[in-house]
């Protein structure tokens, strides 16, 4: 492995859960601890998480039909909400977590409260308001509008554990939890789909998000630690405020110009608009799962001046090369991608993914040095709302056609990756220079 991953747990011992260290050849099980230290393998679980949920939709486009599709893509919609609230909780988790020393015993009782006082909330919400969404979106029964209520619970309920793992770098576990997640969602999908249609899909996607929930809080309660020196883990508001802020900023940069282009299209164009991000978005879904894995890392050099920013170099040009290597292929290969994903009637897209590849990209790239910034809880991470805004002037301004859009966006994109990079440099040399953040609340000086 690499200094990286060597580096990053130096003094920690894991191993690949399911298999016992002296069942193996020497050299075997060295190469197992070595990929179970490092991020590489919590990436590539997200990675097939990824590819899981974009054959879900494949199968199950296919067996429910346009109409009950389009019910089933409206109700996910509504999970972005609910996802991007537990991102931003999980990251500040996150943070919290690595800045620690490794061995850290946590305390658990007062998020685990805070969860239960959530869910209770959400239940209450969900049922109430199951009837308006099952109108609203004319929904033949109650039944999905309460699946939506029961997948939102599976994701607040894995928050903590899930940021617990990832930020004691128990990378193993935590990738065991996401592959968990994704074989019973493309395993589930096409039975239940077909036998019980729009509620079986949702159905799924509740089992295969309650059954990688579970999986979690089992592998933290494993090991959890009981004993008279153990720290409560407590999230300070402003931090869980900005880490909300932040995501919420970034996935509004990147689905806005989809949105707009859907309103001022015409029809045909905003399809092959639409089409073309699609296949764009796996330039930025690729370094977004990067920066998930590399997060624990950047929280715990923002807290070291002696680290020399070693975690940020590192990252940056893993992130940046593979942000770069996927759009370089889409767009070298954009009729070709095209064809493959969405066939003939959308050829007219391909010049205009050869344009969103590297917009795209250059949100995966700032998506990386926005977690930079939010592991030294900078508000620059705020920026991206001013990309937001000013995408939004864009596209109004010029929206004659597929191309000026994309165009729009790329400018905007590049504009915003090259803002947070400066910012990011900067806050690496003053973090060299001896100048660290101040300690976080929650943690004891020195501890």
């Amino acid at each position: 492995m690499s200094e990286f991953n060597e580096t990053a747990l130096a003094g920690r011992e894991l191993s690949i859960p399911g298999i016992a260290p002296s069942s193996a050849h020497p050299s075997l099980r060295c190469w197992a601890r070595a990929a179970a230290r490092g991020p590489a393998i919590l990436f590539m679980a997200f990675c097939v998480n990824s590819l899981a949920v974009f054959g879900f939709h494949v199968i199950v486009s296919r067996i429910l039909g346009p109409d009950r599709y389009g019910a089933l893509g409206a109700i996910l919609a509504l999970t972005l909400v609910f996802n991007v609230i537990a991102g931003g909780v999980s990251a500040a988790v996150v943070r919290q977590v690595a800045i620690a020393p490794p061995a850290t015993a946590w305390d658990l009782r007062h998020p685990s409260r805070m969860i239960g006082v959530v869910c209770i909330v959400i239940t209450a919400f969900g049922v109430g308001f199951a009837p308006v969404v099952t109108t609203y979106l004319h929904l033949a029964s109650a039944i999905p509008a309460l699946l939506l209520t029961a997948f939102c619970l599976a994701v607040v309920a894995g928050v903590v554990a899930k940021g617990l793992l990832v930020g004691q770098r128990r990378f193993a576990e935590m990738a065991v939890a996401v592959l968990v997640t994704a074989v019973v969602r493309i395993l589930s999908g096409a039975p239940l789909a077909s036998t019980r249609g729009l509620s079986g899909a949702l159905g799924a996607y509740v089992l295969a998000e309650a059954t990688g929930t579970a999986t979690a809080i089992w592998f933290v309660r494993r090991r959890h630690r009981t004993g008279a020196h153990r720290l409560a883990l407590r999230l300070p508001v402003g931090a869980v405020g900005l880490s909300l802020a932040a995501y919420a900023g970034i996935w509004m940069l990147s689905g806005t110009d989809q949105f707009l282009a859907r309103h001022l299209l015409p029809g045909v164009d905003a399809g092959t608009y639409v089409a073309a991000s699609t296949a764009a978005s796996i330039a930025l879904w690729i370094p977004y799962n990067a920066t998930a894995s590399l997060y624990p890392r950047l929280a715990a050099e923002s807290t070291s001046p002696t680290a020399g920013g070693r975690a940020f170099v590192q990252g940056l040009s893993i992130v940046g090369g593979l942000a770069g290597a996927a759009a370089a292929l889409l767009a070298g290969a954009a009729p070709a991608v095209v064809m493959v994903l969405f066939g003939r009637p959308y050829q007219q897209a391909a010049p205009v993914l050869a344009v969103l590849a590297f917009a795209n990209g250059a949100q995966g790239i700032a998506n990386f040095l926005l977690h930079h910034q939010l592991a030294s809880h900078r508000r620059t991470v705020l920026l991206p709302w001013i990309g937001f805004i000013a995408l939004v002037v864009g596209i109004h301004t010029r929206h004659n056609s597929t191309a000026s859009i994309a165009w729009v966006t790329l400018a905007v994109s590049l504009t915003l990756l090259l803002a947070m990079l400066a910012c990011s440099v900067h806050l690496a040399r003053t973090v060299q220079l001896g100048h660290p953040d101040r300690p976080v609340e929650g943690l004891p000086c020195g501890s």
